[in-house]
């Protein structure tokens, strides 16, 4: 029994310590995928080049929200996580980084199902990271984020 406890103890340690690690890779990504988003043209005019470096960035911000949701006290981590979507959505016309984050924001996922206080933390969250862009970018994040959460569970009709 002593054995068991010890090992569980053991692997524990390991998830928490491979948790903090992914998101101080995921900062360092994002960091890079911002720069990349600089060096794409406007509004989905992509050479093979740029759908490559597009493709890197989606990459990113998807591993950049698994890593959120693992360590989702991270609060630098969702503001370059929102940071990056926003740029990103002024360069794809699809706005797919707003797909990507919408899991974060959507309240009906299970790890908000009942959970008041997780809701209320994570739009607090949410909330200071939008602060950290213009007002003219947060509103259209935030608006795209809204409308795929809606087509989501509406549809697209």
């Amino acid at each position: 029994m002593k054995n068991i406890f010890l090992i569980a103890l053991i692997f524990s340690l390991i998830s928490f310590k491979a948790a903090a690690v992914s998101a101080d890779d995921s900062l360092i990504a994002l960091n890079k995928a911002e720069q990349l988003v600089t060096s794409l043209p406007e509004e989905g005019r992509y050479q093979d080049s740029d759908s490559k470096n597009r493709d890197k960035i989606f990459d990113i911000l998807e591993k950049s929200v698994k890593a959120f949701k693992d360590a989702p006290e991270d609060q630098l981590l969702l503001d370059q996580i929102v940071k990056v979507a926003s740029a990103m959505n002024k360069k794809d016309t699809e706005q797919y980084s707003s797909e990507l984050v919408l899991v974060l924001f959507d309240y009906s996922e299970p790890e908000f199902k009942n959970k008041s206080a997780a809701i209320k933390k994570r739009q607090e969250q949410y909330d200071t990271a939008l602060k950290k862009l213009s007002p003219v970018d947060a509103a259209a994040l935030k608006k795209s984020i809204q409308n795929f959460i809606r087509s989501k569970h509406q549809g697209n009709g």
